[in-house]
């Protein structure tokens, strides 16, 4: 059966053995009917159950090329850059209408219809360019990693109406396959020649200011842009989860120098 909304969500990753099938589950759920992964350097088991997944036809598990070459080399090219420039290149990424990179601590929800990727767009108008603002999940004072769900087991975020002064929220953004939109981690860019022919909404169901358009901002003022939806993002998890986190290096730099 054709998906009325052909998406393909895409993501790098290293060592998330333990949340793995929690997020392609959530992620076939919300809507995407291929799910594109790259991976580099594991050593838990990571690579191995992405394998498996794709032996069984839920995602497209493919090594990225950051990890090619010397420890200098990888370290240089970081793996999500690396990876996104890469993915394009993949006939999921040219057969898919839209693409939503989305990391494995992030989860897309849905305030409209039925909480579906069809109802997203359906509610939208099926825009060029839909950006997302974060929820930000805190560890809810639990210290060791146990089996239970992500997302059921922390459920204090940060505000969704907050004051003027925490009001900048991280984006997430589903964006048209289209050679006017370069997709980026958190929103594309667009020539300013372009700016004014992309429909491009926010959460609030209102399109994106001019001036921001072709701007690298990767955040917005999330005030009044929850109406549609959102992305939990749930960075933190346990104390345990972090300090792994933090010994792995995040997607972006492999070395702890962002923490």
């Amino acid at each position: 059966m054709t998906a009325k909304y052909p998406l393909l969500t895409f993501t790098v990753m290293k060592n998330e053995g333990p949340f793995i099938l929690e997020w392609v589950a959530y992620q076939k759920v919300f809507g995407a009917d291929k799910i594109l992964v790259m991976t580099n350097d594991c050593d838990d088991g990571t690579d191995h159950i992405l394998d498996r997944l794709d032996d069984m036809g839920l995602v497209r598990h493919v090594p990225n090329p950051s990890a090619m070459g010397t420890k200098h080399i990888r370290q240089a090219n970081h793996p999500h850059i690396v990876g996104m420039s890469y993915a394009k290149f993949h006939r999921e990424w040219h057969e898919s209408e839209r693409v939503l990179i989305c990391d494995v601590d992030e989860f897309p929800i849905v305030y409209v219809g039925d909480g579906s990727f069809d109802a997203l767009m359906d509610a939208s108008g099926a825009p060029d360019v839909l950006s997302l603002s974060e929820k930000l999940f805190g560890a809810d004072e639990n210290i060791r990693y146990d089996e239970r769900l992500v997302t059921e087991r922390f459920t204090r975020c940060s505000s969704s109406t907050p004051g003027q002064w925490r009001a900048r929220r991280g984006i997430k953004s589903i964006c048209r396959v289209d050679s006017r939109i370069d997709v980026r981690n958190h929103r594309p860019l667009i020539e300013e020649a372009d700016a004014a022919d992309i429909n491009w909404v926010h959460g609030g169901n209102e399109q994106v200011e001019m001036d921001l358009r072709t701007e690298h901002i990767k955040g917005f003022d999330c005030r009044g842009k929850y109406e549609l939806g959102c992305i939990n993002h749930y960075s933190l998890r346990t104390m345990e989860s972090f300090l792994v986190k933090y010994l792995r290096g995040d997607a972006v730099a492999q070395d702890s120098e962002r923490i």
